[in-house]
């Protein structure tokens, strides 16, 4: 993604939240601070503090004398190091992968770690995804969800109410996660977006990710599991093919520029060479914590 694309996708962001903004103030004063609708599904939102996925789970404590419920932790500060890490882990994966991220851009990152997915399900692993439908952020729509069912890769959407829920859109899914095989996993604060693996020319955000091997990843994917199987998450809609021209020119281009995202290009094969070039040598040398 060259710079213009990045201030472009920047400005839209920016020009979205302000109209979103707009539209909740001319909202809340047309409607008397009232803003629930008719036919809004508040109830299941109100009770959701009631049920999965918010009751605690339970942690083993590690016994340092017998060493049970053992826990080995990894930080990822740097970017690269942390994209490089997921590549593994799902280069690992022997049985399932569960995937759920707020933003999943379907820019450089993307496309690497969808690939890297894709070939995982390929050779039998169970993938599922979970991405949250904040419309300020979505972009891995259901054209990408409709693309990757072919490999038997699942795609759900975390809250997809339409906007004009004023009191139920704001309330988002921002866990960031990826869980291999029940035995290994990495949470924190990185989303799927270049800017958060120093892989954008503009800007990109300091922060920091864990990896974690232990009794507490099972946990981990229990939790996956209720957030991924609330009534909440919902099951994407196919496209439906328009039967007018314009619509239809529109569809068509957007199933082709899914499909050439799922292909290998030029610039991700070099991408990927110097992203292990950098990051190998800096996983190498980064400490492993007990807990």
């Amino acid at each position: 993604m060259d710079e213009n694309q990045v201030d472009n996708k920047s400005r839209s962001r920016w020009r979205y939240r302000l109209m979103y903004l707009l539209g909740f103030s001319a909202v809340n004063a047309l409607s008397g601070c009232n803003l629930v609708y008719w036919d809004e599904d508040f109830d299941s939102y109100h009770n959701l503090s009631k049920t999965n996925p918010y009751p605690y789970h339970s942690v083993a404590v590690y016994d340092s004398n017998t060493d049970q419920n053992r826990n080995e932790i990894q930080v990822l500060n740097s970017g690269v190091a942390a994209l490089q890490m997921r590549i593994d882990m799902i280069r690992r994966a022997k049985r399932s992968i569960e995937v759920e991220y707020f933003i999943f851009s379907p820019d450089l990152s993307g496309k690497i770690i969808v690939r890297e997915l894709v070939a995982a399900a390929k050779r039998g692993v169970n993938v599922r995804i979970l991405i949250d439908k904040s419309a300020t952020v979505f972009e891995f729509d259901e054209f990408y969800a409709q693309a990757l069912l072919q490999y038997g890769i699942e795609v759900r959407y975390y809250n997809a109410a339409p906007l004009y829920y004023i009191s139920t859109i704001n309330f988002r899914n921002h866990r960031k996660l990826l869980v291999v095989d029940d035995r290994e996993a990495i949470t924190g604060g990185r989303n799927i977006e270049n800017d958060y693996f120093d892989l954008s020319t503009h800007y990109n955000f300091l922060d920091r990710d864990l990896y974690v091997e232990g009794s507490i990843v099972p946990v981990m994917r229990a939790s996956f599991d209720a957030f991924y199987e609330h009534s909440i998450s919902e099951r994407f809609q196919a496209p439906q093919q328009p039967t007018y021209r314009v619509e239809l020119q529109k569809y068509e281009r957007r199933v082709a520029q899914v499909a050439d995202f799922l292909e290998p290009s030029e610039v991700e094969q070099a991408a990927r060479i110097k992203i292990e070039a950098i990051a190998r040598p800096l996983l190498l040398q980064k400490t492993l914590f007990l807990s």
